[in-house]
């Protein structure tokens, strides 16, 4: 099936078929390789459920004592964005966290120059490149999570939350795509980045709880200086129907901001870049 649909794809002409071609060969490539460990594959999916099981445990401690979390959160509600922050933990370390360390030994290498030269756009190659299939489990069973706490709540979302509910969590993975890109290319001017790379996976841990739970000066910062908001607590809105329209278009423009922001940087980084060669 897949073959032919690829067979299908390199009839068609224009360089977005040649972007999902090649991004298809990626897949297939970084598929092969962790299907030569299946072991840690397999074990790595056991491992997603028992992390669900731990985090839930996590919330539902608070709420043995309080009704509420951020004076309107539910159990099941807070769990819909505890499902959501699962779900873009396992994004992460899928496809956002091996071509970003992979960016930054390339840079620390200079061996940039291999991704350079290809005919394609390098922010491209450079971003999509590698892809760890064993964390799959963890978006899974985010999404698992969020469908057993719909049920728990009797609650289903209109068509109109159903159809905003995959944009917003695009906006959400290209914010979180764009803020990771940028740091990352500090490297081309700083060597070690690992503790400013942590320091973001800390600030993406106040995603775990709706951004309700904070005092206002840190609901501020995580909606509009560090926009973990519109990862986890935003999209479970939408899907609670509590979105608003002018959150909605937030999301959007923040979204399509920050993807700017970090292309533009990343350009005015490789006009910096020193490779081994030169």
């Amino acid at each position: 099936m897949f073959e032919r649909l690829v067979h299908v794809l390199q009839e068609k002409p224009g360089s977005g078929w040649k972007y999902l071609r090649l991004w298809y060969r990626f897949l297939q490539n970084s598929l092969a390789v962790e299907l030569e460990y299946r072991a840690a594959f397999i074990s790595e999916l056991v491992l997603a459920v028992s992390r669900l099981a731990w985090q839930l445990a996590g919330i539902w401690v608070f709420f043995v004592h309080r009704p509420y979390l951020g004076g309107r959160w539910t159990l099941w509600e807070a769990a819909i964005v505890l499902g959501l922050f699962i779900f873009f933990d396992g994004f992460i370390e899928t496809f956002l966290r091996p071509n970003m360390e992979a960016i930054i030994e390339h840079i620390r290498l200079g061996t940039l120059d291999f991704i350079l030269l290809k005919p394609v756009d390098a922010q491209f190659m450079a971003s999509v490149r590698w892809v760890r299939f064993r964390h799959v489990g963890d978006m899974v069973a985010g999404l698992g999570l969020m469908g057993l706490a719909l049920f728990r709540l009797h609650c289903m979302p209109g068509i109109v939350g159903f159809l905003l509910l995959p944009l917003m969590m695009a906006a959400g993975a290209i914010i979180l795509y764009s803020i990771l890109l940028v740091l990352v290319t500090l490297a081309f001017w700083f060597i070690d980045l690992t503790n400013i790379v942590e320091l973001i996976w800390s600030v993406y841990e106040a995603g775990r709880v709706p951004v309700d739970a904070f005092p206002r000066v840190v609901r501020v910062v995580l909606t509009f200086v560090v926009p973990i908001a519109f990862i986890t607590t935003v999209p479970a809105e939408t899907l609670l129907g509590r979105i608003s329209l002018p959150a909605l278009l937030y999301a959007i423009g923040a979204a399509a901001l920050s993807l700017g922001i970090s292309s533009l940087f990343w350009r005015y980084a490789l006009r910096h870049y020193t490779s081994a060669s030169s």
